[in-house]
């Protein structure tokens, strides 16, 4: 049995500070989420910078109520921001951990640079089609949610279920007529490193002129890359 430490819980608990500048808290959220892809940075009047996850945000809110209410604009303090957003849920915060929490369950984060507080302000995205139970696979216990046929639906479930900063995003494009977007999720640090690396080099290896289905990237071998590994870890 192993028994916390106090004196490492105090200072795990010690807030960390919002950076005050741009290029800090750029920086800091980039390295935190594992430089993901889906992380979005956008600089929106003079000084602002907006971060968040894109597919966990409500995109027609994002533009109608934020970025309309605040581009082109000069503010003196990040109240003045808050007075501009129209969304009812919107707060301040000093904390670098909790924005980037508040980023993983679908904030917009408002960055005024030179402040040492951000704006949290909770957009989470409604889902382009209902989700349906999955006609393939049943189970007892547990969600009855299935994946549908679209990529960004799909990467915000997994998002969802797993709000961890160390879910990592990679994207790629795989066949030269079809451009097909592969996304392979991860959790930095669970995942083995070298199964990683050896799937991204498949991946990106791929000669093919069209993936339609995802049965297709089984059918090229990947599965025999990870089956091993796999057998290995289950014995």
């Amino acid at each position: 049995m192993f028994f916390k430490n106090d004196q490492a819980d105090k200072v795990h608990e010690e807030e960390k500070q919002i950076p005050s500048t741009k290029e800090e808290m750029v920086r800091e959220f980039k390295n935190r989420l594992q430089h993901s892809l889906d992380l979005m940075v956008k600089n929106e009047g003079l000084g602002i910078t907006l971060l968040y996850i894109e597919t966990l945000i409500d995109k027609k809110v994002l533009h109608q109520d934020i970025i309309s209410q605040i581009k082109n604009g000069a503010y003196q303090s990040i109240d003045t921001v808050m007075d501009r957003i129209t969304v009812g849920d919107v707060r301040k915060s000093k904390n670098l951990d909790e924005a980037i929490k508040s980023t993983l369950s679908g904030s917009v984060i408002i960055h005024l640079d030179g402040e040492l507080s951000v704006l949290l302000v909770k957009i989470p995205s409604s889902e382009s089609r209902s989700l349906t139970k999955s006609e393939n696979e049943s189970q007892v216990i547990g969600s009855q949610i299935a994946f549908n046929e679209s990529l960004a639906t799909n990467i915000t479930l997994i998002r969802r279920y797993i709000a961890d900063p160390n879910l990592c995003n990679e994207m790629f494009h795989v066949g030269s007529r079809t451009h097909t977007a592969v996304s392979m999720l991860y959790v930095k640090g669970i995942a083995n490193e070298e199964l990683v690396t050896n799937l991204r080099r498949r991946i990106t290896n791929i000669k093919i002129d069209a993936i339609i289905v995802s049965t297709y990237l089984s059918q090229l071998n990947l599965e025999n890359c990870c089956r091993l590994r796999i057998t290995k870890f289950l014995i």
